[in-house]
């Protein structure tokens, strides 16, 4: 089934983005107790500040489209919680073969150990910690105000490295993780991104069809992306993706914005703000690394995919 457009600009943006450009370096924004949970073999982070986006004046038009609505809906459906309301904040993590989420949040009243509740919940126990399951991912309580949810053997080896006090991602993400922009509500770093592609890239209508089919050909070479976004002033996103070399960056560059043009030269004459649209995404290239860059009005975007 094709997917909507407005769900394919996220995806393909989200894969392609890049860090803000004013940091701040006194610390990360990311709670500490949350990020070294992550597992010493992370080689991707997907944070999220949930208490802080969903004020923002695009987060209800965002939570619309199918991938955000899913992926909210897939944690209310297999927890008691729901990530709009209960969580304070997200930690996606992967190492490649297996992901797992991290929240901290409101889960329990003060001074009052965490309860679940889904009906036909199964509990078992590792290590001294409680593993709930209801058919789905396994959730567990790291604390009275964090979880851990995923695949059971992915979280036995999280519990694994608590126990063992090893944890935390690698160096190479921990300096990417220090330049975080604190105004930004969604940041992420992927190390080899090509890998995460699934094997059949879904199919797609308007202009961004060609960009999402091309993805395998863009994301050649690429070694590491980082990316932000910011939704309380519109829509400010940044990319920087990194190649091995130069060459692959130039090529890469080139065809995207060959397919950003295509996009446009296609688009309906009547949809002036579609074109205005393409038109704020900009690409900028640095020896081996390319930039892409969108700030626009959430009203251009609402109007150019509703």
């Amino acid at each position: 089934m094709a997917l909507p457009v407005k769900t394919i600009w996220i995806a393909v943006l989200l894969i392609c983005c890049g860090c803000g450009s004013s940091r701040q370096r006194s610390a990360s924004p990311i709670d500490p107790a949350l990020l070294m949970l992550a597992p010493s073999d992370t080689t991707s982070l997907l944070w999220v500040k949930m208490e802080k986006l969903v004020k923002t004046p695009g987060f209800d038009y965002l939570a619309k489209s199918g991938v955000i609505h899913d992926s909210l809906g897939l944690v209310a459906a297999q927890t008691s919680f729901d990530p709009r309301k209960d969580f304070w904040e997200m930690l996606f993590v992967s190492n490649g073969r297996d992901i797992l989420m991290l929240a901290r949040g409101q889960f329990a009243a003060m001074g009052m150990e965490p309860e679940f509740k889904k009906q036909g919940s199964l509990r078992t126990a590792y290590r001294g910690q409680t593993f709930i399951s209801s058919g789905g991912p396994v959730l567990t309580f790291m604390s009275p105000s964090s979880i851990a949810v995923g695949g059971r053997q992915a979280l036995e080896r999280l519990v694994d490295e608590r126990a063992e006090r090893r944890g935390g991602p690698p160096p190479a993400l921990m300096a990417r993780v220090e330049n975080i922009d604190r105004k930004n509500q969604v940041w992420w770093v992927l190390s080899s991104p090509a890998a995460l592609l699934p094997s059949q890239i879904p199919s797609a209508s308007g202009g961004f069809s060609n960009i999402l089919a091309n993805l395998p050909r863009l994301l050649n070479g690429v070694r590491m992306i980082t990316g932000s976004l910011d939704l309380s002033g519109g829509i400010n996103l940044t990319a920087t993706a990194e190649f091995e070399d130069s060459a692959l960056a130039r090529q890469s560059g080139d065809a995207l914005g060959a397919l950003l043009a295509l996009a446009r030269a296609t688009a309906p004459k009547a949809r002036t703000q579609q074109l205005g649209f393409y038109d704020s995404v900009k690409i900028d290239r640095n020896d081996r690394a390319l930039r892409i860059s969108l700030d626009a009005p959430l009203s251009m975007l609402m109007q150019s995919f509703p």
